[in-house]
């Protein structure tokens, strides 16, 4: 019995159950599979300290990624054009933003809610392109390009695009 707890084997109901949950009837099969599986009760820890350390180290690499307009590299730098990319975001002006945009037209101010609207719209697509970008095999975006549009159901469109490049001196050309 002391061999089957410190294998992770169960026996209930005529069956005997493995701690990944698969289950066998003979006592062999599941002890000798037990033995060429060992169970690990901090597998499952593991694995999530695992998953999370992985995800961590893209978000840091993705966040790493430059994105700029300048669509000429220096000469020194060595790299791989990989593709074009880009992204939109479209978001709803409401109420309170055009109204607000009126006003600032009535007296020739500036549009304090619509400019912080467009900007989390360029924050949004320049993150979206670092991540397409990564998921490419790229370290950088070059070329980039924002436009914006708006469409007759007060709703505002930013888009961006560029190149989605590989650097293999990125150290060197951003002087980081």
């Amino acid at each position: 019995m002391d061999a089957m707890n410190r294998l992770g084997v169960s026996f209930s109901g005529g069956v005997y159950k493995l701690a990944d949950g698969s289950s066998f009837k003979s006592f062999d099969e599941a002890m000798v599979t037990a033995v060429n599986c060992p169970f690990d009760p901090d597998a499952e820890k593991k694995a999530k300290a695992e998953r999370e350390k992985a995800i961590a180290e893209r978000e840091r690499a993705i966040a790493a990624i430059p994105v700029v307009s300048v669509s000429v590299l220096p000469p020194n730098a060595r790299y791989k054009l990989i593709d074009l990319i880009s992204f939109q975001s479209t978001l709803g002006t409401g109420f309170f933003s055009e109204f607000g945009s009126d006003i600032s037209n009535i007296f020739g101010t500036e549009a304090n809610m619509m400019n912080t609207k467009m900007s989390k719209s360029m924050s949004k697509c320049k993150a979206a392109m670092r991540t397409l970008a990564y998921d490419l095999g790229a370290n950088a975006v070059i070329g980039v390009d924002f436009d914006f549009s708006t469409n007759t159901r007060d709703a505002t469109t930013v888009a961006a695009q560029g190149t989605a490049v590989f650097i293999e001196n990125i150290d060197e050309v951003f002087q980081k």
